[in-house]
């Protein structure tokens, strides 16, 4: 073949190659981006899983039926936990966007969230009326904290890894952080007996507590 057509072709084969490298290349680099902004809501979705958890653990140092200790946990859910509203529709929208790449963990990612907002709305008060039913239900909500906390672990250990070696273990080291932080505790620890001493006040002056601000 005559050496004028050769060349023009293997331009036009290197720029192909090219344009299909460059494409490759953003599409990873998009591909990261949309699992690192994930990772990073579901560590902030972690922690108030964390928080509610330990405001559980606390409240019941501080409280002396079961009807202070729900006044008080279902004051800090609708204060609180998951607020703003934003936090959840950032969540959802960064589910939606690597859905396209992985379906099944986006699902299961959706039906988690669900459980979350039954942990904020769940209606609890009527069950203290009696004391044993509502232990029973108590303790089924907070086994049920438990597992979607493991939940939550998986799903960062799955997407971390994709992000990279790098974020995995970094990962790996903020929930392990969480596990054994006393600033953490300690901030818990005053929150609980902030909620109970406001619902106390407010039994006393029969005045409703206010889930706002």
């Amino acid at each position: 073949m005559n050496e004028k057509y050769i060349w023009p072709l293997i331009g036009v084969i290197l720029g192909w190659l090219l344009s299909l490298l460059s494409s490759g290349i953003n599409k990873r680099s998009d591909k990261l981006k949309s699992i690192g902004r994930l990772i990073s809501k579901l560590l902030f979705i972690h922690e108030h899983v964390q928080t509610l958890q330990n405001i559980c653990e606390h409240l019941n140092k501080y409280t002396v039926s079961w009807k202070e200790f729900e006044n008080s946990r279902k004051l800090f859910t609708e204060r609180y936990f998951l607020e703003p509203p934003l936090l959840l529709d950032s969540l959802q929208s960064s589910i939606e966007e690597i859905s396209g790449i992985y379906p099944v963990e986006a699902l299961k990612l959706h039906k988690l969230v669900d459980r979350l907002l039954i942990f904020k709305k769940a209606p609890l008060t009527t069950a203290t009326r009696s004391d044993e039913l509502y232990e029973i239900i108590f303790k089924t909500y907070v086994i049920s904290i438990e597992i979607c906390k493991s939940e939550l672990n998986s799903m960062l250990r799955f997407f971390a890894l994709r992000h990279g070696l790098l974020t995995f273990f970094r990962v790996l080291q903020q929930l392990a952080a969480r596990n054994t932080s006393k600033e953490s505790e300690e901030f818990t620890s005053n929150l609980a007996q902030e909620f109970y001493t406001e619902i106390n006040r407010n039994s006393k002056c029969g005045v409703k507590p206010s889930s706002n601000n």
